[in-house]
């Protein structure tokens, strides 16, 4: 449960954003995994691992740096399967967000 600090309007937005980051990401991660759609993804991570751990999320925060880092390395050259594990994690702690903010 999220402490009482005012920030639930927060907590329940980020949830949602949350929601749809990953349902863009399911998108990506079924199609073709080009370059573009791999940036996307990284782009997503960063975003996610920025503001996670501030909100409770802190295992989520820590996967979503560590696939931003390792989709950028793949980008530079580096194949994307040995990113994928990782953002099987990430995806399942994103789909965790909305049931968390609901139970505060």
């Amino acid at each position: 449960m999220a402490p009482a600090d005012g920030l639930d309007p927060v907590r329940r937005r980020f949830a949602e954003v949350t929601a749809e980051r990953l349902a863009l990401i399911e998108a990506y991660f079924d199609g073709e995994r080009d370059a573009a759609a791999l940036r996307e993804i990284g782009r997503i991570a960063h975003m996610t691992a920025g503001v996670a751990a501030t909100l409770g999320h802190a295992a989520l925060g820590r996967v979503a740096g560590q696939v931003a880092v390792e989709l950028h390395l793949a980008n530079a050259g580096r194949d994307w399967r040995a990113v994928e594990p990782r953002m099987r994690q990430m995806m399942l702690a994103m789909r965790a967000v909305p049931v968390w903010c609901e139970a505060t």
